[in-house]
């Protein structure tokens, strides 16, 4: 398991390493450890560079992508500075994140 899942004390036998390492960065901006733009770049590389993904279930999968969806649209600029009506603010990402823990079944998510 990664340090920050380890770091929360939390027991999860039925959690691959694929989904620890996913489920330790959720959980970093969950608690508001890192900022929403700090969290889609490191969730973007792990997700085109480090995952496993035949190691995840296709639900974990189909979670974690759509969160991939939305995380790639992120813009740090206000909206009304938007030309793209597909960015996604700061309010916007947390709340993706939030459904895709939700969608993991897990103790205090």
């Amino acid at each position: 398991m990664t340090p920050e899942v380890q770091k929360k004390g939390l027991e999860l036998p039925h959690v691959t390493a694929a989904l620890a390492g996913a489920i330790g960065l959720l959980s970093l901006i969950q608690r508001q450890e890192i900022s929403a733009g700090d969290f889609c770049v490191r969730f973007e590389h792990m997700w085109n560079f480090e995952f496993n993904n035949e190691a995840l279930s296709d639900k974990e999968y189909q979670s974690l992508d759509a969160l991939f969806d939305e995380v790639v649209w992120f813009s740090p600029l206000p909206r009304a500075q938007w030309e793209y009506p597909k960015y996604r603010d700061e309010a916007e990402i947390r709340a993706a994140v939030a459904a895709t823990i939700r969608s993991f079944d897990l103790p205090n998510a």
